[in-house]
């Protein structure tokens, strides 16, 4: 059997310090934006992909693929607005996420509504959270 480890190193505190509480490092804040674009950028391919299919397979009067490339074109907008280290860009990026994480279950859809939730929701609330870091140490005021 194996012993449990109750201490597991210092990675592990960091770990936790760096998503329980608010940290000074420009550099985990620099990371943190990034994965917040990375899952905006999931969050598009995901959404443009959808529309693209939408597309091809409804008839040509139907809504949903201009409303899914809608979606697509608001989400690289929020996405640029996270790279640029605008909270409100991350946010709202969230809450499209949020929203295709909701649309997906409601469609019965929930295993691709809980691998797409982690880059597009969490990834996203991160990057709010290292654009605050940033604007802190910088100075801004968003």
């Amino acid at each position: 059997m194996a012993t449990v480890r109750r201490d597991r190193g210092p990675n592990t505190r960091d770990f936790y310090r760096f998503f329980c509480q608010g940290s000074s490092d420009g550099r985990a804040a620099v990371v943190s934006v990034v994965a917040g674009t990375i899952g905006g950028g999931v969050l598009v391919i995901a959404m443009a992909g959808a529309g693209i299919v939408a597309y091809l397979s409804s008839s040509s009067i139907s809504p949903r693929p201009l409303v899914l490339f809608a979606i697509a074109l608001c989400s690289v907008i929020a996405t640029w607005a996270t790279w640029r280290r605008v909270i409100s860009g991350a946010v709202i990026n969230a809450l499209m996420g949020l929203s295709l994480t909701a649309w997906l279950c409601f469609r019965g859809e929930v295993a691709i509504a809980v691998i797409i939730f982690v880059p597009t929701v969490c990834g996203s609330i991160t990057g709010a959270r290292g654009a605050y870091v940033l604007n802190n140490l910088t100075g801004q005021q968003q």
